[in-house]
């Protein structure tokens, strides 16, 4: 039942990635590989630079620890300093499929260019902190920048 549950979030994951329109490579190595990536800002000018989430074990540890208390599939993360720490941001797909449609309705229906995807916040500084919970992202330098 797991690996056919996986087999479905995987689909599901490849059609918010489609819809995200990130860099080709993106999708296609989660296709391939299962490979996540993660856009980070580093300044207003370097922003949505994608990395493979595996270059930073912590980052890795922290998908793999989510994915596994909630049953989700990490499919993309955005890294980012906010005012409150820095925030590792994964948009999932969870293991409830009757939501899957209203989740992924998220990113057609932006506000002004900006999605609200529910995502796991990692509080890298703050850890207490850290939660389930809708963000705002654009479109960013083939990733996504988190606005909100």
């Amino acid at each position: 039942m797991a690996t056919l549950l996986r087999q479905l979030q995987k689909e599901e994951a490849m059609k918010r990635l489609e819809l995200l329109k990130l860099f080709p490579n993106v999708i296609t190595d989660f296709e391939k590989y299962e490979r996540v990536y993660y856009s980070e800002r580093q300044s207003k000018i370097f922003d949505g630079i994608l990395y493979w989430i595996s270059n930073n074990k912590d980052y890795e540890r922290l998908v793999e620890e989510f994915e596994k208390e909630y049953n989700a599939l990490v499919y993309h993360a955005q890294l980012v300093r906010l005012d409150f720490g820095l925030c590792l941001s994964m948009l999932f797909v969870s293991q409830y499929q009757d939501e899957w449609e209203m989740e992924r309705n998220d990113l057609i229906n932006s506000h002004n260019g900006i999605m609200y995807p529910y995502a796991y916040v990692a509080n890298l500084s703050e850890p207490e902190f850290s939660e389930i919970g809708r963000i705002g992202i654009i479109r960013k330098n083939g990733g996504i920048s988190r606005v909100y």
